[in-house]
């Protein structure tokens, strides 16, 4: 089951559909270390500035978050000290269910969302090209902006990068994505599903690039464990279920900062990145406030919080605990391309798991 959660004062709804969700989100812990440009000295001083100068905007505004109920209220419990007088309504869910209530909103002339926040470029191109987005997007100037993470109607908020994990003490453990196929492996690793997670999407949609359909048939001759999320494939390696899971960094560092038993594999053959993406809606009644929520989510602030939260950070340099090592590779995804062939990689993934 699906659930999408509104977070206003603690209500609650449910709602049932196919979706990809935002998986790092659900195990985020406060207690998570970071680095960032500001110091802890001066990260206090900054803050208490940022609530005194902003405390004048007021307003309400709904954000449309694929994320789970724990990372939409990080972000607003966040947002919200710094902008005392803005009411925060998050509605989160997985991205597909979202996606269909933006749709049917705009079928009716009222779309609700103020503000959007997908887990992938994909189908935030796809209600751009509906016309759910706004024109406005923030200004990313003095951030170096990686490539794929700015849209015609939207920019990247944070990252996620595809990695392996696996159970500490195996004989010859995976060093690179091609190593997933060995025969050793039969029946001991897990995955996420393209069809209900996006960053596992991308992920598929790229390897698919570099290994061809061959390279997933052998994975499912050789009994792969298909789950919905990326903390799911975690977990199954933590309890023991499995040996390997394909999953974020972000679920890694939850476990770890858990204790769990796993090792973390940064693939020789490059991690996955995959940019969370934010806009707000066009016709929003909430501009100022929707703005203010945009601009704080990619600011250096902003950052840090993602940081807190496990993300990696787009900008700024700000690190969650555990950072991505230096010199590990990072592929580069061509999410253009990944957008245009969506259905047809979809179809590919779906035709081989079901």
């Amino acid at each position: 089951m699906l659930t999408m959660t509104r977070i206003q004062d603690i209500s609650i709804r449910s709602f049932r559909s196919r979706s990809r969700v935002l998986s790092g989100a659900l195990m985020a812990l406060a207690g998570f270390a970071f680095a960032s440009g500001a110091t802890a000295a001066t990260r206090p001083h900054a803050k208490a500035d940022a609530v005194k100068s902003n405390s004048s905007l007021s307003g309400s505004i709904t954000v449309d978050a694929a994320l789970t109920t724990q990372g939409g209220a990080g972000f607003a419990n966040a947002f919200k000290l710094m902008y005392p007088n803005i009411k925060v309504t998050m509605v989160t869910a997985g991205t597909g269910s979202l996606e269909t209530q933006l749709a049917a909103q705009q079928a009716t002339g009222h779309i609700l969302a103020d503000v959007v926040l997908f887990a992938d470029p994909t189908d935030m191109d796809t209600i751009a090209a509906k016309g759910i987005l706004g024109s406005w997007k923030p200004s990313l100037a003095g951030r170096k902006v990686p490539v794929g993470y700015s849209g015609k109607d939207w920019v990247g908020a944070f990252t996620f990068e595809t990695v392996m994990v696996e159970h500490p003490g195996m004989a010859n453990p995976p060093q690179k994505w091609t190593d997933l196929t060995s025969a050793a492996l039969k029946g001991q690793l897990a995955i996420g599903s393209a069809s209900y997670s996006g960053t596992t999407f991308g992920w598929a949609a790229e390897l698919h690039t570099l290994y061809g359909w061959n390279y997933f048939k052998t994975l499912k001759a050789n009994g792969v464990r298909v789950e919905q999320s990326t903390t799911t494939t975690g977990t199954d390696v933590a309890s023991g279920k499995v040996l390997v899971g394909v999953t974020l960094d972000s679920v890694a560092r939850s476990l770890l900062a858990q204790h769990a038993n796993i090792n973390v594999v940064w693939p020789k053959d490059g991690t996955v990145p995959c940019p969370a993406t934010v806009g707000i809606t066009k016709g929003t009644a909430n501009a100022a406030a929707a703005k203010a929520f945009v601009n704080w989510l990619v600011s250096r602030q902003g950052q840090i919080e993602a940081a807190k939260l496990g993300y990696d950070a787009a900008y700024f340099g700000a690190m969650p605990a555990y950072p991505m090592p230096k010199h590990e590779k990072q592929l580069v995804v061509n999410w253009n391309r990944i957008t245009k062939n969506q259905a047809s990689i979809l179809s590919g993934f779906s035709g081989i798991f079901g």
